[in-house]
């Protein structure tokens, strides 16, 4: 008997430590700066990703720089428009992007679903503060995601890595809600 509560005492303190699965919004506005890895490139900048579940669309726009040619920012810009069953890309320098066209099928992927099959992945300190770290594998890819324990639903940081490329996000600002619609605008380049 005695054995047998100190176990369950035991289970009970490790299964204490471990906090709450994040359940983070679909619908968000999200400001962000990274860096990937891609074979031997390396790239960073800054931007907004916006996500609209409901809405089936989703937008991510960036301003990147290859750490090897600074002066040369790109503009990238990758609307997805299910309702429109239509995608749209911009790559090039700001002032003379091209677009790219494309039909979409089917149904606007989560942003965060795979959060529900994470393991938690301890913590960890970054910029002298603790953040809880979620872990998920799947075929050759493994995202990770940091959240800060007081405020557990909303992203800190966003780490993608597989055989070829990683890529680390860090939000600067995170609101969750209906993003603005003027978010999910066709392209100038693509009109």
């Amino acid at each position: 008997m005695y054995r047998t509560l100190c176990l369950l005492a035991l289970a009970a303190c490790a299964f204490a430590q471990q906090p709450s699965r994040p359940v983070i919004p679909e619908e968000f506005t999200a400001t962000i700066t990274f860096q990937s890895h891609e074979l031997n490139e390396t790239y960073d900048g800054e931007g907004r990703w916006a996500h609209d579940q409901a809405g089936n669309r989703a937008v991510q726009e960036f301003e990147v720089r290859n750490t090897a040619h600074k002066d040369r920012p790109l503009h990238e810009v990758r609307l997805f428009r299910f309702d429109l069953k239509m995608e749209y890309e911009v790559e090039g320098p700001a002032n003379s992007s091209k677009c790219a066209k494309r039909p979409l099928n089917g149904t606007l992927e989560s942003a965060f679903g795979w959060v529900a099959k994470a393991d938690y992945a301890g913590k960890h300190e970054i910029r002298h503060h603790e953040f809880d770290f979620w872990s998920y594998h799947d075929g050759g890819i493994t995202v990770e995601m940091g959240v800060d324990p007081e405020m557990p639903n909303q992203p800190a940081f966003l780490a993608r890595r597989g055989t070829h490329e990683d890529s680390f996000y860090d939000f600067h600002e995170f609101k969750a809600g209906t993003p603005e619609a003027e978010a999910f605008s066709i392209p100038k380049e693509c009109q």
